[in-house]
């Protein structure tokens, strides 16, 4: 039997090897540092080259710079995916986690969005978080085990993201995609499950949106806030430890309980109050 206290400590992830894509980013960037504060060797990539310059050198104020490395590419291409895979491996052996956070979307009305830029938005979020899969689950983790974590939206699920019908498309895309290969490869002793964030403030999320996203919709968050990088950094660790291991296919929701507040009670808050 697993004694709780060998689950949750710093040594927990000590010998393992984490690719977290899209690590430069607020919530990428707290996993990194999280993970290495567990004893996590980590590969965080970004297809921008002055953005993983800087999130490196954040981590590494923040964490222990020997067990951190930076690989520049972008998860759209596979070339790219197959370098960002290789040179990690050739660094720090092979690849135990995989942390799909990569992604992308924007602001724009359905009627309104390019077929250039939806193909954009479906590759990084869809496309590329299989490529990623299948490039690690072929290096590694058909022959060692291994556990696969992707990023989704928790709003997605019922496809009620305003003015983000690309997104909502792609990550349910991506949460479907999660089930299939939980299943596929659960012989091969690979675990592969969802994290799907709500409303998280992020200093690049904040810049990215024209209106003021953060400030008008916290209320509407039933506890009363938007969350930060590490409420989802916790459960992302949460799955990638022994205390997970029997946990695959899965999604699991951190917004607050935005995924769960209808209207009806939205409308009844009042009348609840008075009970």
């Amino acid at each position: 039997m697993r004694n709780i206290l060998e689950v949750f400590n710093s040594n927990m992830l000590q010998g393992f090897h984490a690719l977290v894509t899209g690590g430069a980013g607020g919530i990428g960037r707290q996993v990194a540092i999280d993970l290495i504060k567990l004893g996590c060797k980590v590969s965080i990539t970004s297809r921008k080259e002055s953005k993983l310059d800087n999130a490196v050198e954040y981590i590494r104020q923040h964490a222990s710079k020997d067990l951190l490395r930076g690989s520049l590419g972008n998860v759209k291409s596979e070339s790219d995916v197959k370098n960002i895979v290789k040179s990690s491996r050739d660094h720090f052996g092979p690849i135990n986690i995989l942390i799909n956070l990569a992604g992308g979307q924007f602001l724009s009305k359905a009627e309104k969005i390019p077929l250039k830029a939806w193909k954009a938005v479906v590759d990084s979020n869809l496309t590329g978080s299989f490529l990623m899969s299948q490039n690690v689950f072929l290096a590694d983790m058909r022959g060692c085990g291994g556990n696969i974590i992707n990023v989704t939206s928790a709003d997605m699920s019922t496809g009620t993201i305003p003015a983000m019908s690309h997104s909502s498309a792609s990550r349910a895309g991506v949460e479907n995609l999660t089930k299939s290969l939980a299943l596929e490869w659960a012989k091969y002793k690979v675990r592969v499950n969802c994290v799907a964030p709500g409303l998280i403030y992020t200093d690049l999320a904040e810049s990215n949106y024209r209106v003021p996203v953060f400030e008008k919709f916290k209320d509407s968050v039933p506890i009363g806030a938007y969350g930060r990088p590490e409420d989802v950094s916790g459960i992302i660790c949460f799955l990638c430890s022994p205390a997970a291991a029997f946990f695959t296919g899965e999604t699991i929701r951190v917004d607050g309980g935005s995924s769960i507040y209808t209207s009806l009670w939205r409308d009844s808050t009042d009348i609840f109050s008075k009970l």
